[in-house]
């Protein structure tokens, strides 16, 4: 049997990059400084959600991204490895949402 993981890293704009799994299936947008991490890690993830927010053009909504691809993996790769120091600082697994794949992950 699997276990969903209680958290959940992903980009999304006008959010925090870390969300919280409700015991009904919801999910709850925490600010990074609400979990007790390392400043270097809140502040990692800030800039993460920040590089994200900065990619959305709100006159035209529908035209946000990247400029290039390769910015957006390279955005996606260092997701990859926050989700990676997050669950280590947690000390449980974390579901990261790669933005450039669609798919989800359990980093542990």
């Amino acid at each position: 049997m699997s276990v969903t993981p209680t958290y959940r890293l992903a980009a999304d704009y006008d959010c925090h990059a870390v969300w919280l799994r409700r015991a009904d299936g919801g999910l709850d947008n925490l600010a990074p400084d609400e979990l007790g991490l390392s400043a270097a890690l809140a502040g990692a993830l800030q800039r993460w959600a920040d590089i994200y927010n900065g990619t959305l053009d709100r006159s035209d909504p529908m035209s946000s991204g990247f400029a290039t691809d390769l910015e957006h993996e390279i955005f996606s790769r260092w997701g990859r490895s926050l989700a990676t120091w997050l669950a280590a600082a947690l000390g449980e697994p974390v579901e990261y949402f790669d933005d450039a794949s669609q798919v989800h992950v359990i980093v542990d």
